[in-house]
């Protein structure tokens, strides 16, 4: 795996793989980790730096090495990563007595377990197709399971549909549509395993062996239990057997109550393989486990409260027909309906810009204003802000958390000391009052070069020099040109306005303390920095810049953030909007993979029709381009279907009659 270890010993490397596997990791780094067990993890991504990465300088600050260990949690690859570093040193130190036999190094238990491959230079595209390969390896596509493709899978197999069909019509637009019928024709003709081979080759230097493929082994309380009909559980498929693992990890605690009672236990098992059968969505199945579970443990003291089969059937029943309900009828217009869900109620809604949003020191624009913003996909909107959750240790200590608060707001120059000119010499002089910096936890010495440094960095200013006097705490700026007033006043703006600590887009932090913990609340947003930040909770902390989301945590946390955000400014004016016509537009918005906003200047302006396009603004440009282009309308939407005076292909308009015949 490397060369030279790194100089750390074998009683450390133990000592780091036994803490992780007693103190499991789940979705932070933990901040009351042991100093010399940091000590050793920092040296050796110090040592990576510097022999892996060529950095010459590989000190480490605190705040980077946060970021690439969580940068490893999160991407659920930390546990791979201590084996793969630590294992070795813990048996460089061991001599194997017996030759024929390799020591097994220790190794710690995780959730999934990534079996050791040479380590190619793989390209995206190389990715993609060992991801598609290892999916269609263990799942069997039928035309049937085309809807139940993850949406990864499917997105990597629409793009390649694209570049597929675009060989043949370079203005071809992909819709869900033809992406189905293309699956439907290639299953049926059979050709489906022979295109995927063609579509998504293999790298040309990796040979079988070397596909890395994913073994998940189910943690403890995954097993499969004694109690559980194993010939029954044998008999479903894969994605039946997960969910069945699913409702086991979200309720072996409780079933293990029933350990003792043998009846109450088989019919557990009974009825969760019935709730499994249905197919509702997750959140559906483990209410109705809960319920089940529940009664079956009150029912060891209270027999009466034990549901019977006649009302379990009931209960079952009553759930498929509320579960039919909620669908969409075949055919039916969904977006008009949450077109007008939407539109409609927005024209009940205020036009007030600013609300107290339980802070009274921080505006945010709600109403009408807000829902433009969400659909416009503004780059910034225009009040920018963010809600800042803070980690176990800061959330209820009122010093860390004001700690926190002083790093991530900005503080200019002049909040921490007094700023003079001296008209004689032509200088401006900054005394720095040490009470003030030792307050808020930052050295005069930092401040001192931060200062040159931000104003040329930051403010694009270089028309100074300066002069630094640390043991007095003293910065002396002076101007290039002596000889010009405006010069010197010009550089005593920079001077007074350059923000020597904080994040420089945050203008203004609130503490407040809500529920047993302190928040923070901000006017200004900056979400990569902010995560940054030691005591900051990455998985709670939101912000309502949509782009911004977008590019810090990717396309699906924007998702949710449309979601999320017009909800509840409907929701703010009492109105309410089912979520599935929000979720519908939020999809509409991402699923190019990046924000588009509704408008034409994204999903309106590229409609596939040309007759639609020109339907919604620029009439004539629109027509004229196409008509250069040489486009064609196939008239498969409502709109240019209307303009034309045929029937929509929507509701009736889209079941096709045909008369046969006996001969």
């Amino acid at each position: 795996m490397m060369g030279e270890l790194p100089d750390i010993s074998a009683e450390a490397a133990k000592a780091v793989l036994k803490y992780f596997e007693e103190h499991r990791v789940r979705k932070k780094f933990p901040d009351d980790v042991p100093d010399h067990i940091r000590e050793q993890l920092m040296e050796m991504v110090e040592w990576m730096m510097k022999e892996e990465e060529g950095v010459e300088d590989s000190l480490l600050d605190d705040q980077a090495f946060i970021a690439r260990m969580e940068d490893l949690i999160h991407a659920e690859k930390f546990y791979e990563w201590l084996n793969d570093r630590f294992t070795p040193l813990t048996i460089q130190d061991q001599e194997v007595e017996d030759e024929g036999e390799e020591p097994s190094p220790p190794a710690i238990e995780g959730e999934v377990i990534i079996t050791p491959i040479r380590k190619a230079k793989l390209t995206n595209q190389d990715k993609k197709a060992i991801e598609i390969r290892e999916f269609f390896s263990d799942h069997i596509l039928t035309v049937e399971k085309i809807s139940e493709i993850p949406e990864r899978i499917e997105k990597i197999l629409k793009e390649q549909i694209k570049e597929f069909k675009k060989d043949e019509n370079p203005n071809f637009r992909l819709t869900q549509k033809q992406y189905t019928v293309f699956l439907t024709e290639q299953l049926k003709q059979g050709t489906f395993e022979n295109w995927l081979v063609t579509a998504f080759p293999l790298p040309a230097d990796l040979g079988k062996g070397d596909i890395p493929i994913r073994r998940e082994e189910p943690v403890e309380e995954m097993k499969i239990p004694d109690w559980v009909d194993l010939s029954r559980f044998e008999m479903l498929d894969r994605f039946q057997q997960d969910k069945y693992r699913e409702l086991l990890r979200d309720h072996l605690p409780r079933i293990g109550e029933l350990v003792e009672y043998p009846q109450a236990l088989a019919r557990v098992n009974d009825r969760f393989f019935n709730i499994i059968g249905p197919n509702h969505p997750h959140r559906t199945n483990t209410a109705l486990a809960k319920i089940v579970i529940k009664r079956e443990i009150e029912g060891v003291d209270a027999p009466e409260r034990i549901i019977t089969d006649d009302q379990f059937e009931k209960i079952m029943a009553q759930v498929v027909k509320e579960y039919k309900h909620t669908r969409i009828e075949p055919c039916e217009a969904v977006g008009v309906i949450a077109a007008q869900s939407i539109g409609e109620p927005g024209t009940q809604m205020t036009m007030r810009t600013f609300h107290y949003a339980g802070v009274a020191e921080i505006n945010v624009t709600l109403g009408l204003p807000r829902l433009i913003e969400i659909m416009d996909a503004r780059k910034e909107p225009s009040t920018p802000t963010m809600t800042i959750y803070l980690r176990e240790g800061y959330a209820t200590d009122r010093d860390k958390a004001r700690q926190v608060s002083w790093q991530i707001e900005a503080a200019p120059l002049q909040e921490f000391g007094d700023i003079t000119t001296d008209m004689a010499k032509m200088q401006i002089v900054v005394h720095l009052n040490k009470q003030v910096c030792d307050k808020r936890k930052i050295s005069v010495k930092d401040i001192l070069e931060a200062g040159p440094k931000k104003i040329r960095e930051r403010r694009h200013y270089r028309d100074f020099d300066h002069d630094i006097d640390e043991a007095n705490g003293v910065i002396i700026f002076l101007p290039k040109d002596r000889g010009s007033y405006q010069n010197l006043f010009q550089l005593k703006e920079h001077v007074r306005n350059v923000i020597v600590q904080g994040i420089d887009d945050i203008e203004r932090v609130v503490v407040r303390k809500e529920a047993g913990e302190y928040i923070l609340y901000t006017e200004g947003s900056n979400l990569k920095d902010v995560f940054a930040v030691r005591g900051v909770d990455t998985t709670r902390t939101r912000t309502n810049n949509i782009n911004e989301i977008s590019q810090v945590l990717g396309i699906e946390a924007a998702r949710n953030a449309i979601i999320n955000e017009a909800l509840a400014t409907l929701g703010e004016q009492g109105i309410m909007v089912d979520v599935r016509h929000i979720m519908l537009v939020a999809d509409m918005m991402c699923m190019e993979g990046e924000v588009k906003q509704i408008g034409r200047h994204g999903i309106a302006g590229e409609k596939e029709s040309v007759l639609s396009r020109a339907a919604f603004e620029v009439t004539v440009n629109h027509l004229l381009d196409a008509a250069v282009a040489h486009e064609a309308d196939v008239l498969c939407g409502v709109t240019e279907n209307v303009i034309v005076g045929q029937p929509i292909q929507l509701g009736t308009g889209d079941v096709k009659l045909v008369v046969r015949q006996k001969v």
